[in-house]
């Protein structure tokens, strides 16, 4: 049985991941624009990005057997454990061995593709080193998978937050010193074999019962399983890494670089989000299984009120604050106030979006609306190539916002409803809306707190310093009371078995 306080290792070590991972990419960003050009930087931007559908190769097996491990971890039921782990880890590295022509094929087509004027051997190596580093890092998946279905995923983030942090030192030292920029993706490559290296001794330490062996059954449930996961996999890479390939494509690496300045902020508050939902995943999924119906409301819409403040928040200050963050960090023009207020409407609902999806995961409840996924992300890439051949930043922007209204709000809601509370949709319409009343009710001293300090003209960097650090104090102390105000164990007899347990 985990200890009580692995929820909280969970959330700081995915918080440090999280911002060792932002500090990486952002100085990546800045010191190979420095040293190499522009070009250079657009091609860099889309180095982390091309690494996530290298890790489409496994198909959704990760996430269906990671859905799975839940039950058997709690009962310590070691032989079927094993059994799940080990049938991830054979049917990965088939399908690794199957992929690679293909992963080849796609490579050099992309290469050829690409709007630059770098020399082509630099991008087409770059492009295999950073598919090298992907294949490299699904030798852990079985290892991560455990870790995180049995509440450590904090040794997962440990590592992960570690290697991008070498990584950029390393890799950026190397290519400026020798005068390559390949001497980066090459040291990405070295130190993700570290990785995974760390990720086996950590595994066998929490889980020193593990027998390579498994019957069919392990196989069958996984795969079958997996095929629901999949749409959910590709959906989500297809949506959230397609931006910078559609520029590239039907734009410009220099655009590429400038889209990039702000969406790293975007993609940073999206980020942070992201990682406290995927450190606590495991604890709901696991406490789930002893709710009864009315405790799983309660739960769902204390989630839902918090992370609607949370996104109310973290919206705002990034259209009053990035901008001159941005122009500060990059130099240069700023770009229109429209694109901020743009980017902001885009992050609210990408950051709301993830309650719905954190609850379909902790179910494993994959198989309900499975092809929306799928729909969301294909009219999100067509809509984003036309519109950003005749608008560009904007024009990609604004096709995020309309299938996020479209699929997010409107079709993930009915999955939900049909498939976790049994088709409650008219209460689950009226949950979204009473909680996200009460969160705009709480956002408004924020809106008003940036509103003043506008007027008064605040130095830039006073401003994004102060009002950045009001917000997150402001934030975190009025989640805490949504949460513990909502989460607030009222049995006895529950409160006395949880403190033997935590004893």
């Amino acid at each position: 049985m985990t200890s009580p306080r692995e929820p909280i290792r969970n959330l700081i070590a995915s918080l440090l991941f999280f911002f060792a991972r932002v500090a990486a990419v952002v100085l990546q960003l800045k010191l190979v624009e420095h040293f190499f050009g522009a070009q250079y930087a657009g091609l860099n931007a889309l180095l982390n990005q091309l690494a996530f559908y290298v890790a489409l190769i496994e198909l959704g097996l990760a996430a269906a057997a990671i859905s799975l491990l839940y039950e058997p971890i709690k009962s310590e039921d070691r032989e079927r454990t094993s059994a799940l782990l080990f049938a991830l880890h054979r049917d990965t590295s088939r399908l690794m061995l199957l992929a690679l022509p293909v992963i080849a094929a796609l490579i050099y087509g992309y290469s050829r593709s690409l709007h630059t004027s770098l020399p082509y051997f630099v991008v087409l190596a770059t492009l295999a080193l950073t598919a090298i580093s992907g294949l490299v890092t699904l030798l852990s998946i079985h290892y991560q998978a455990y870790l995180n279905a049995s509440e450590e995923i904090y040794q997962v983030h440990l590592v992960l937050g570690a290697g991008y942090l070498l990584k950029t030192a390393i890799g950026v030292a190397l290519a400026v010193h020798l005068g390559n920029y390949l001497w980066l993706p090459a040291t990405v490559v070295g130190v993700t074999i570290g990785e995974v290296l760390t990720m086996r001794w950590r595994f066998h330490r929490s889980f020193p019962h593990y027998v390579a062996r498994a019957g069919r059954d392990a196989f069958a449930v996984i795969r079958n399983r997996a095929k629901y996961v999949l749409f959910h996999r590709v959906g989500g890479l297809i949506y959230y890494q397609s931006d910078f390939i559609i520029l590239s494509l039907v734009a410009s690496l220099a655009l590429v670089k400038d889209y990039a300045q702000v969406q790293y902020a975007v993609a940073g508050a999206l980020g942070l989000s992201s990682a406290v939902f995927n450190a606590l995943t495991a604890t709901i999924a696991r406490r789930r299984l002893d709710a009864g119906p009315d405790a799983r409301w309660k739960q769902y819409a204390t989630i839902l009120r918090t992370t609607y403040f949370l996104a109310g928040c973290a919206a705002i200050a990034l259209f009053f604050t990035v901008p001159a963050a941005v122009q500060w960090f990059f130099g240069g023009g700023a770009l229109p106030q429209r694109d901020f207020l743009l980017f902001a409407m885009l992050l609210f609902l990408n950051i709301v979006k993830q309650v719905d999806d954190t609850l379909i995961t902790a179910t494993g409840t994959f198989h309900v609306g499975f092809w929306l996924p799928l729909l969301e992300s294909t009219s999100y890439a067509l809509l984003g190539i036309v519109l950003a051949r005749r608008f560009g930043i904007e024009g990609i922007v604004t096709a995020g916002i309309c299938t996020n209204l479209v699929f997010a709000v409107v079709a993930k809601s009915e999955v939900v409803a049909r498939g976790i509370f049994e088709g409650s949709t008219r209460r689950l319409a009226r949950t979204k809306f009473t909680t996200l009343l009460a969160a705009a009710v709480c956002v408004a001293p924020i809106f008003g707190m940036y509103v003043a300090a506008r007027a008064i003209r605040l130095g830039p960097l006073g401003t994004v310093g102060l009002l950045n650090t009001l917000t997150i104090i402001y934030s975190l102390a009025v989640s805490w009371l949504f949460l513990r105000k909502s989460f607030a164990e009222r049995d006895p007899r529950r409160a006395a078995v949880l403190k033997r347990e935590a004893a």
